[in-house]
């Protein structure tokens, strides 16, 4: 069955919605919720998809777009079935919850990132996405961006990053190494909660701050190095790290809450 929408603009041929040349933006939840669409395919001149534009689509797959998308909505596909999603340009803006739980989303693929930033929840619950490189122009990875994203196992960092934001990558079971740049300020609480594969950690010079139970429940992590630099830190950022026995701080790092873990054996260097 071949039927068109919207004054001829798109065309959904047995599943596979086209959207013609010239159209520059998918409107606010104008998709939202539709059983038909299967596969998505945008033009060149397509730049925005609009909040909630997607939201919901119980038996979409793919989406392949060739445009600059300039603006990804809020959760602009949350909910939805999709596995796959290509830009085969630039992607500059993944806004708050824009993937959030879509439980089968795989791989994001993109031929250039740009300047990219992410919004809050931006892939939470995304259960089956693996890895993501993510562009140096990043400065900050806003709250429960990965949350729960059970199958992440690496991820690339920016270069850029300054701020690691409150569950950031809480729930990231299989997570089992990350490195840190030399940008790093601050690790909000909770940030890397129940990351239960990380064991070892290497916090950059510059790091400046580590929030309470940043790395709560990280029950494989052994291996911590501290910065001399560190001005702050609140040792229930590893609350209940069964494995961790010892860290090194410097004379002039600021610890608090040091009784609440008592069997953490706290070097002073």
């Amino acid at each position: 069955m071949l039927y068109l929408l919207e004054e001829d603009s798109y065309i959904l041929d047995k599943g596979t919605m086209s959207v013609n040349d010239g159209v520059t933006s998918i409107q606010e939840g104008e998709f939202s919720g539709d059983v038909n669409i299967i596969s998505v395919v945008l033009p060149s001149s397509l730049s925005t998809i609009d909040d909630n534009a997607f939201a919901y689509t119980p038996n979409l797959r793919s989406l392949v777009a060739y445009g600059n998308i300039q603006y990804l909505g809020e959760a602009a596909f949350k909910g939805s079935s999709v596995e796959t999603i290509a830009f085969k340009q630039d992607c500059r803006s993944i806004n708050d919850e824009a993937f959030s739980e879509c439980p089968h989303l795989k791989s994001i693929a993109c031929r250039n990132l740009g300047d990219l930033s992410l919004g809050v929840k931006a892939f939470y619950k995304c259960k089956e996405l693996k890895e993501l490189n993510l562009s140096n122009s990043i400065f900050e990875i806003k709250k429960a961006c990965f949350y729960k994203c059970e199958s992440l196992r690496t991820i690339a960092l920016p270069g850029a990053l300054q701020k690691i934001s409150s569950f950031a990558f809480a729930g990231c079971k299989l997570l089992t190494y990350i490195e840190f740049p030399a940008t790093l300020k601050t690790i909000e609480e909770n940030a890397f909660d129940s990351c239960i594969s990380l064991t070892k950690i290497v916090f950059p010079d510059g790091l400046e701050y580590i929030g309470k139970k940043a790395f709560n429940r990280c029950t494989s992590l052994y291996d911590v190095t501290i910065p001399q630099n560190l001005k702050l830190l609140d040792i229930e950022a590893f609350t209940d790290c069964s494995a961790l026995r010892r860290i090194a701080v410097s004379s002039k790092t600021e610890i608090i809450n040091q009784d609440r873990l008592p069997s953490l054996e706290i070097q002073t260097i």
